[in-house]
């Protein structure tokens, strides 16, 4: 799926920036939003398969109303303080993973991979 798109939401730029980098390398196409409602707003006009979002953005609650306007995206959180509790609200909530920030980059690929195979694929 080579024209995946992805949806990453974090209130830090420096981070969107070096996420959205990574992403492009490995053959991804990201939107970026610095708040949830900058999210919700680019979702009613575009379709995403993916969203990678902060835990605190408010994570879980942005995944479940962006499932009101786009029932069939993904997510994927990422949080700078993981926790076992974290950890089953994130499968409670139907998300796929919840990664920990400083290695997120590198623990992402994976998973974003096991979504969308063929754009790695068509990457290389």
């Amino acid at each position: 799926m080579p024209n995946a798109r992805i949806l990453l939401v974090d209130e830090h730029d420096m981070f969107l920036e070096s996420l959205t980098a990574y992403l492009s390398v490995q053959g991804f196409t990201a939107d970026v939003a610095l708040d949830g409602a900058t999210a919700l707003l680019l979702a009613k006009q575009k379709s995403f398969d993916l969203l990678i979002t902060d835990y605190d953005m408010p994570g879980i609650d942005l995944f479940l109303r962006l499932r009101q306007v786009q029932p069939d995206i993904a997510g994927i959180l990422i949080t700078a303080a993981l926790t076992e509790t974290r950890r089953l609200d994130t499968v409670s909530a139907g998300m796929l993973a919840i990664l920990e920030k400083p290695n997120a980059p590198a623990t992402l690929l994976p998973f974003v991979e096991g979504i969308f195979p063929h754009a790695a694929e068509d990457a290389a």
